[in-house]
């Protein structure tokens, strides 16, 4: 029996027409406001350029006051690791001595890489992310004929969720970190200023992997979106309604394109940011676990909470960029199954197997500005390498403590 259905449901992802202020400008607003508090200025599509020009000048001032600040307190602790190595007291966490040079070292690596990762993803923010940002803007800004204006609302809670999630979770690390300092009661003003200037840095680096996440997210839901229009073409096709079946299926073609741009754009904005990234939590990684069980198991809080935090993020990444590659292979998967199904014309059969070989041949992927795909088969693979680091740095210690 052939189903019917009404010509109101055959796009029921277009938008309503009695809203027409909700659109993805409108959805990232929280995070580009949160931006611009940082210092980071992030344009709107919508927005005046007559208003954006006569304040242009003062972003330009303050964000060039942001990152100073920030440059200017990375710079006092590699100043402070300096002059503690050379005096030989560099401290640990709560004012404790290192025994082992190798224990000394990385805690060193640690700060630096803490330093170089805020500072990298600000300069990253900065240019790379600022220039191309209009660009993907404009790529996510072409789904308003996609989302209705329920979905346009609930990115928006995300967005706003993700901007608090920023903010309490600094403001945990550092309650976490000074709280420690000052409950040992043995580290000076100035190491619990290192202390905190080496967790506020992390907010630049947190803020742009949230606004990733948000991304990809929106993106897997352009792909989802191409799996319930299958489903549609699956229904016209019962009913033996070719043109409505032809038109679907070129509908269907357009949303998988724009999907693929939405990732090309991901790709290009925060490419440079994801490398950093990952480098990063690999580095991370290794340092924490090192502190928690490679200095007589002297485990404090701070080390907990850092390679928790480090652990958390490393898999947030891989596991957001590889739901877009998940989502990209199922509509292909449902696309074969439409087409094993199904009775199809010779039309409509040479229009299938065409989209089905441009869909097979352009499966978007997250990937590292092009030096390796982000995606779930990372995280084992770093877990993996950091295991053997680590087990290296603990027989270097070994071997020093047996030396002496």
């Amino acid at each position: 029996m052939a189903i019917r259905v009404s010509s109101s449901s055959l796009l029921t992802d277009e938008e309503p027409q009695n809203q027409p202020t909700k659109c993805w400008s409108w959805s990232i607003f929280p995070m580009i406001i949160w931006m611009r508090i940082l210092g980071v200025d992030l344009r709107e599509i919508s927005a005046d350029s007559s208003v954006q020009r006569h304040h242009r000048w003062l972003m330009f001032l303050y964000s060039g006051f942001c990152f100073l600040c920030h440059l200017a307190g990375q710079i006092d602790i590699l100043y402070y690791l300096q002059r503690n190595q050379k005096q030989g007291s560099l401290e640990r966490s709560g004012g404790l001595h290192f025994d082992t040079s190798t224990a000394a070292w990385n805690a060193v690596i640690d700060f630096v890489n803490y330093a170089l990762h805020g500072i990298g993803t600000h300069v990253i923010m900065l240019t790379v992310v600022r220039k191309r940002w209009m660009d993907l803007m404009d790529t996510f800004h072409r789904s308003k004929d996609v989302f209705t204006h329920d979905k346009y609302i609930q990115i928006r809670k995300i967005a706003t969720f993700g901007v608090a999630y920023v903010i309490f979770l600094i403001l945990g690390l550092i309650s976490v970190s000074i709280g420690y300092h000052w409950a040992e009661g043995t580290s000076t003003r100035h190491r619990i200023f290192i202390s905190f200037m080496s967790t506020i840095s992390i907010i630049y680096p947190l803020t742009a992997i949230v606004i990733f996440v948000i991304h990809c997210y929106v993106s897997s839901l352009l792909f989802e979106s191409i799996q319930s229009q299958i489903i549609q073409c699956e229904i016209q096709l019962l009913n033996g309604r070719d043109e409505d079946v032809r038109f679907l299926l070129f509908t269907l073609k357009e949303r998988h394109i724009l999907a693929c741009d939405t990732v090309d754009g991901i790709n290009r904005c925060f490419g440079w940011t994801l490398l950093l990234s990952v480098i990063f939590f690999f580095v991370a990684v290794i340092n924490s676990s090192f502190y928690l069980f490679g200095l007589d198991n002297r485990i404090s809080l701070p080390d907990v909470t850092f390679t928790v935090f480090s652990l958390t993020h490393l898999t947030l990444l891989c596991f957001t960029a590889d739901r877009v590659q998940i989502k990209a292979e199922d509509v292909i998967t449902e696309l074969y199954r439409l087409k094993c199904d199904e009775p199809l014309k010779g039309s409509q059969m040479q229009l299938m197997n065409s989209l089905v070989w441009e869909m097979a041949k352009t499966i978007p992927r997250i990937s590292a500005n092009s030096y390796f795909n982000v995606s779930k088969r990372l995280f084992p693979q770093v877990i993996g390498t950091m295991m053997t680091y680590s087990f290296i740095l603990f027989q270097f210690e070994a071997s020093e403590k047996n030396a002496d």
